[in-house]
């Protein structure tokens, strides 16, 4: 009876081990595959809505570079140009969170529209 239940304990943890190798794998795939679509050149339209994406519930800077794959100073000069159309807003008074306002929300679906129709 207690072999039983200790092999029963035992197959948990390896199920969950399946699991997570599973996962890991496919993540790994994920970004294979984001890399070889990023070695394609984005346009300026693309890198605008991948900003506004990441910042949507208010992010830090670091964020932004990491999830849209870019430098710092490539970031500075996009987020003065959103600031200055009203696509985001920083809020220092929050710890510098950069957030995306309610223009750049409707930024996003218009063109998250124009990519369902092939234009990007």
């Amino acid at each position: 009876m207690i072999f039983s239940k200790r092999r029963e304990l035992l197959l948990f943890p390896l199920e969950n081990l399946k699991i997570a190798i599973f996962s890991i794998k496919n993540q790994r795939l994920e970004r294979m595959f984001r890399k070889i679509n990023m070695s394609e050149r984005r346009s300026n339209l693309e890198i605008v809505a991948e900003i506004l994406r990441i910042s949507k519930k208010g992010v830090k800077k670091t964020r932004i570079v990491y999830g849209a794959n870019l430098n710092f100073k490539m970031l500075r000069e996009y987020l003065e140009k959103l600031e200055k159309a009203g696509l985001i807003k920083h809020l220092p008074e929050n710890g510098g969170l950069i957030k995306t306002t309610e223009k750049g929300n409707d930024y996003l679906q218009q063109f998250k529209g124009l990519k369902e129709f092939g234009i990007d």
